[in-house]
C-alpha cells in the first residue's frame, strides 16, 4: 500500500495545465485573434475608401477632360440648325444642359479628314439607383447611326451640381441659343461631385474657337 501510495502522489505531482488555465488561454487567443481580425477589416476598408475615392476623382476629371476636347472641337455653321449651340438652366441652376455638335474622330483613326460630325449632349440624368450622373448623349449626325437612338454614357457619378456659362466677348452667360447668337467665345464648366464624406470641385474654362473671329491684317495691292 506505502508503493502505491508513492506513485499515486508521483502521478499527481506532474506538470500540466489545470481547466481555469485552458480557458484563460483560449479568452486570450481568442482576444488576439479578434483585434487582429478587426485591425484589418480597418486598414481593408480604409484602402478600400480611398481607392473608391480616388477612382471617383479619376473619372470627374476624365468627364471634365472629354467635355473640354468636344468643345474644343465645336462645330457650328450658321446655315445647319442641327449643329446649334445650346445652352438651359435645366430645372434648376446646378443642373446645366449643353448641347452643341463637334467633330469626332472615328476609332483608330488618326487623319482629319475622316473626322465625323456628331451632335452631343452633357447634362444631369439618374442611374438605376436614382443617383444623380453626369451623362453624355452622342449622335453621328451622318451615316446609319443618325437614324438610331443616341449613345448615352455616364461620365461621373454622385453628381451634386452641374454649372456652366458661357462667354459672349462681354460677359458671362447661364444661357445661350445659336438662334442669332452664333457660337459663344469660351465655356465655363464647374461640377462638383461627392468625396469621401464631403464634395469635391472640378472647375475649367475652354476656348471655343469657332465662336472666335479672326480679322486677317493681309491688305492686298489693288492694281
Amino acid at each position: 500500500m506505502s508503493r502505491l501510495s508513492g506513485r499515486v502522489l508521483q502521478v499527481s505531482r506532474r506538470p500540466g495545465f489545470t481547466l481555469i488555465e485552458l480557458i484563460l488561454a483560449i479568452a486570450i487567443a481568442s482576444l488576439v485573434v479578434t483585434l487582429v481580425f478587426s485591425t484589418y477589416h480597418t486598414v481593408t476598408v480604409t484602402l478600400q475608401g480611398q481607392e473608391d475615392r480616388r477612382r471617383g476623382a479619376d473619372k470627374v476629371a476624365d468627364a471634365i477632360r472629354q467635355l473640354e476636347r468636344d468643345l474644343a472641337c465645336t462645330f457650328a455653321p450658321k446655315s445647319d440648325a442641327a449643329c446649334g449651340f445650346e445652352l438651359q438652366k435645366g430645372t434648376t441652376p446646378a443642373a446645366a444642359r449643353l448641347s452643341f455638335c463637334t467633330a469626332v474622330m472615328p476609332a483608330n483613326e488618326t487623319d482629319l479628314r475622316w473626322f465625323e460630325l456628331h451632335r452631343v449632349v452633357y447634362g444631369i440624368g439618374a442611374d438605376a439607383a436614382n443617383s444623380p450622373v453626369l451623362f453624355r448623349a452622342d449622335q453621328p449626325l451622318a451615316g446609319p447611326g443618325a437614324f438610331a437612338p443616341p449613345v448615352t454614357n455616364a461620365l461621373a457619378m454622385g453628381v451634386e451640381s452641374f454649372r456652366v456659362s458661357v462667354y459672349d466677348g462681354a460677359a458671362w452667360n447661364e444661357e445661350w441659343s445659336s438662334a442669332g447668337s452664333g457660337c459663344p467665345r469660351a465655356a465655363r464648366i464647374e461640377l462638383t461631385t461627392k468625396y469621401g464624406s464631403g464634395s469635391k470641385n472640378f472647375q475649367t474654362e475652354v476656348l471655343i474657337p469657332v465662336g472666335n473671329p479672326v480679322t486677317s491684317r493681309v491688305i492686298r495691292a489693288v492694281q
